[in-house]
């Protein structure tokens, strides 16, 4: 804050509010006290923790975040405690790896505990003495980044499960082949005595088929071996051709036999089809085709066949990598032993002896293709796994990089920040010094005034522009909109920045289509989109260069573009140039400041209005130019101008009234803020007391009653806006009706209208230039007093007056309890409403002994004013309605006039003003 506002020209220049910058950095920061107790901490902390500063300031961290009960492995915190100590204990920083701290959510939410991961560094921040008196807790939310870690590390376990199970499988396998190589030599043995048998057999059928040719007669014997050798003949001679695939069911496995024999391949293929599907083939060639072709679960071959042998058809099989793992099952009547071992080296799974029992070849293969499918499971669920642990790995690869990108992004956005700061208040410093030293003469002290308000004026523009991304990011950036022109908001932005345009030799020319037509929009966003482009267009325009702006329409758009022959933009960053924090040099060489933000902000307030914003330039040194388009709400001929918030003047060129004889009491916590304000005041003429509390507020009241009230917000212990409450307590002898004015550092919209719907008159937000706030006191004052003469005249008014009842609909509280005091000091019984819908609500309950209401227009939450004499004049068409309205009374006013509504009264209204339009109403009510 600047000393302008003081006669002398030497008030103290307060210095920035740190505390306020500091909480509104993006980190998740607290600062604590030695006992651990939190001093301040950054708003992005709040909302990571889900709390509010009033309820932790001052509290025990430990207090306030104490493990979760419902887990007996907590341990963070008595990892961050014994941190904590560390630090304390060496003086130096401490870095923790990641911790396991669960997090209450607050008792609206149900109260319970939410698992979250924080990485922690605890640094020291030292006194004059040396010692450390702070300690600077910083974190990072990783929550997500360790859940998908510990999803990585849950797949390897589940792989590992399944890889063990594999294993037991084979083993298993293997056991059960060994029982059956061990029936299989009780079969052989079996085998070799029925050899025996059928040696004798020959033996007695004299060893030929050709024999019993000569037999004759009924002799029963010989028609039996008749009919055997007869069917033998006739199975020799069929033809070889492959049998087809037998048994077609689902979920059945698939196996390929190849027997040159074809009665082999017969009783095979039908003593295997029950239990599962069976292809044939009759040679090694034919069998490697099948085994392309059909992909069987099972192969089971003979060794000894013409063109291509079993032992050259496993080797064929093996050396194609698709088909390497097919269980293989040789058939073979050679008992040599090396034969076998060298067919199971070849990559045979098992062999068979001939002869064998069909129970004992179902029971192999069977073990086999169970094998089979357990590793094609298991070789699918790795496959899946490794593809979704491919895709986990990338996602965290992926994300990883995002972090990292996020952390250098926040640590350029905070060393630019740093910066930012830092090189105003480093003037301001040194101009300071110089002015306490005496080494200024007039004009070098007129010069040091003026450079120290520009940098704070500065410093209040990154504040600004820090809190509108805040409230963009979170949804709270509020708008008003109406149908406006744009012509008037335009010109308003070029008048805002000519000054800076004019320093720079910079031609400043606008091209303005007097006819484009209404937009719908806010006029102050609007002229803020226009100044921020303009503003980026003069900053990187040199001395004696040309800046353009034009405004036209294009078929149902209205299209304002900016233009300069600046610098231009490189055409790898076009693509970023509206992205929060992105600059073209970030680096420390850099040749003009600023945060990156503007350009982010025009983005956002223009999507709001449903248009768009692109960048063009052709390169380095080549200008560059911005194109704003906005959708037109209606035709050129309805247009209705809307002026844009007049743009604020510099303090030097304001006069601030005078505070003669009034006494004013500031209520501040800081004592160099309060201090300030004091002089400010005193030099504008106030009786200035000063307090720090409410309690020291109150004690104050007792033996002083001041004429306006200046209320900090944000105070320790109590807040502004529990003295307001104690204050209206009190009766009005004892100063329990004095107007109160919030002067805070909450800076936003939501906290303006918090501010006024709890009983503040007026609200400023610091830093304020201090005409600003003298005027603000002035008018407190005087409307005051206005209200104290109606009150005074009240006996002067018609008798008949006092048993009228009216119905009062405002939203904002200082409108609502000002129109309620005229109105009752009038004689008048008023009944009030906060909204429309409350509005309506006292309207139905009162109807009947209501005589009159008066109404706000357009800026009631829920319905609005027109609903409201709409539902009037419907229902009772007798009751008169007066209108309030902040804006220029137009076409919605033309519409009242013919629903019931017989004044319009635009804000302020004067009390005499107020109270002779309801006796006009209530007279022609009565005529009528």
């Amino acid at each position: 804050m600047s000393g302008e506002g003081d006669p002398s020209g030497t008030a103290p220049v307060r210095t920035p509010d740190f505390r306020a910058l500091f909480e509104s950095v993006p980190g998740l920061y607290v600062v604590l006290t030695r006992d651990f107790r939190i001093a301040a901490v950054s708003d992005a902390y709040l909302q990571a923790t889900m709390t509010r500063r009033e309820d932790i300031l001052g509290r025990g961290l430990f207090d306030l975040f104490p493990d979760n009960p419902d887990d007996p492995h907590a341990t963070g915190a008595r990892n961050l405690r014994a941190s904590l100590h560390r630090v304390l204990a060496s003086s130096e920083p401490d870095a923790m790896l990641a911790q396991k701290y669960d997090i209450r959510r607050p008792e609206g939410e149900g109260g319970a505990f939410e698992e979250r991961f924080w990485s922690p560094v605890n640094s020291p921040v030292f006194g004059p003495n040396g010692g450390v008196v702070y300690i600077i807790h910083r974190v990072e939310d990783v929550t997500e980044f360790v859940r998908l870690k510990q999803r990585a590390v849950e797949q390897d376990m589940l792989t590992n499960e399944l890889r063990i199970q594999g294993e037991h499988l084979e083993a298993e396998v293997f056991r059960r082949a060994q029982e059956i190589q061990e029936a299989n030599r009780h079969l052989r043995e079996a085998k070799e005595r029925i050899t025996q048998q059928n040696d004798e057999v020959a033996r007695l059928l004299a060893g030929t088929w050709a024999a019993p040719a000569a037999w004759q007669g009924d002799d029963p014997a010989a028609e039996a071996v008749h009919e055997v050798a007869r069917q033998t003949r006739e199975a020799r001679r069929r033809p070889s051709a492959p049998a087809a695939v037998r048994g077609q069911e689902r979920g059945q496995g698939l196996v390929l036999v190849v027997e040159d024999n074809p009665e082999m391949n017969r009783f095979l293929a039908e003593s295997l089809a029950p239990e599962c599907r069976v292809a044939t083939a009759f040679d090694g060639r034919e069998g490697l085709e099948a085994v392309r072709t059909l992909r069987p679960d099972v192969i089971l071959t003979d060794i000894m066949m013409p063109t291509m042998g079993g032992d050259q058809f496993v080797r064929a099989i093996r050396a194609d990598p698709e088909f390497d793992a097919t269980p293989i099952v040789v058939l073979t009547a050679n008992a040599d032993e090396d034969l076998r071992v060298e067919l199971l080296r070849a990559g045979a799974q098992d062999y068979l002896m001939k002869p064998f029992v069909a129970e004992e070849i179902r029971a192999r293969l069977g073990n086999l293709m169970t094998l089979k499918r357990a590793r094609d499971v298991l070789r699918e669920t790795l496959a899946s796994q490794g593809q979704d642990l491919a895709a986990l790995a990338e996602e965290v690869s992926v994300r990883q990089r995002e972090l990292t990108a996020a952390n250098r992004a926040k640590d350029e956005f905070l060393s630019t920040l740093s910066h930012e700061l830092r090189t105003p208040v480093t003037g301001v410093l040194a101009w300071l010094w110089m002015l306490r030293q005496g080494q200024l003469d007039a004009e070098s002290t007129a010069r040091a005034i003026e450079t120290m308000d520009g940098s704070v004026r500065s410093l209040v523009r990154i504040i600004d522009d820090l809190l509108d991304v805040s409230r963009i990011t979170r949804g709270q950036l509020r708008f008003e909109l109406a149908p406006l022109s744009l012509v008037p908001v335009m010109q308003a932005a070029v008048d805002a920045v000519r000054p800076p345009a004019d320093a720079k030799g910079i031609r400043l020319v606008t091209v303005m289509d007097p006819e484009v037509g209404l937009v719908r929009g806010d006029a102050g966003r609007l002229q803020q989109v226009a100044s921020n482009l303009l503003a980026n267009a003069i900053k990187f325009t040199p001395h004696g260069g040309r800046v353009e702006l034009r405004l036209e329409r294009r078929g149902s758009e209205a299209r304002v573009m900016v233009s300069d022959t600046g610098v231009g933009i490189r055409r790898e960053f076009l693509p970023r140039v509206f992205e929060r924090f992105s600059q073209a040099d970030a680096s420390t060489t850099r040749d003009h400041g600023g945060l990156g933000l503007g350009l982010a902000i025009v983005r956002h307030l223009v999507e709001f209005h449903g248009g768009s914003v692109a960048a063009q330039s052709a390169g380095p040194n080549q200008g560059a130019t911005f194109t704003v388009t906005l959708p037109l709400a209606g035709p050129p001929d309805a247009a209705i101008a809307a002026s844009p918030p007049a743009p604020a003047e510099p303090a030097e060129a304001v006069s601030a009234p005078t505070l003669a004889g009034l006494r004013v009491l500031v209520v501040d916590d800081e004592a160099d803020t309060r201090e300030a304000l004091q002089v400010l005041l005193e030099g504008a003429g106030a009786e200035v007391g000063g307090s720090a509390s409410v309690a020291d507020t109150l004690e104050v009241l007792r033996h002083w009653t001041p004429e306006v009230l200046v209320a900090d917000i944000a105070m320790p212990s109590e807040d502004g806006y529990a003295l307001l409450r104690q204050v209206r307590a009190r009766e009005p002898a004892e100063g329990g009706d004095v107007p109160v004015l919030a002067l805070t550092a909450y800076a936003g919209a939501e906290d303006r209208r918090r501010a006024l719907t709890a009983g503040f008159q007026d609200y400023l937000a610091k830093p304020v230039d201090p005409p600003t706030l003298v005027r603000a006191i002035a008018k407190l004052a005087k409307d005051r007093r206005r209200a104290e003469r109606g009150k005074r005249r009240r006996s002067d008014l018609p008798r008949d007056t006092r048993a009228k009842t009216i119905l009062l609909v405002e939203d904002d509280p200082g409108t609502r309890e000002y129109g309620r005091a005229v109105l009752e000091q009038s004689g008048y019984r008023v009944r009030t409403a906060r909204s429309g819908e409350e509005g309506l609500r006292v309207w139905a309950a009162h109807r009947k002994e209501i005589d009159l209401v008066v109404t706000d227009l357009v800026m009631l939450p829920g319905r609005g004013g027109v609903k409201v004499w709409q539902t009037v004049h419907q229902q009772r068409a007798d009751v008169p309605v007066i209108v309030l309205s902040g804006y220029p009374l137009v076409a919605e006013m033309l519409e009242a006039r013919t629903q019931g509504v017989v004044e319009c009264l635009e804000k302020p209204v004067e009390p005499e003003h107020l109270a002779a339009a309801v006796r006009r109403a209530l007279a022609q009510a009565e005529a009528r």
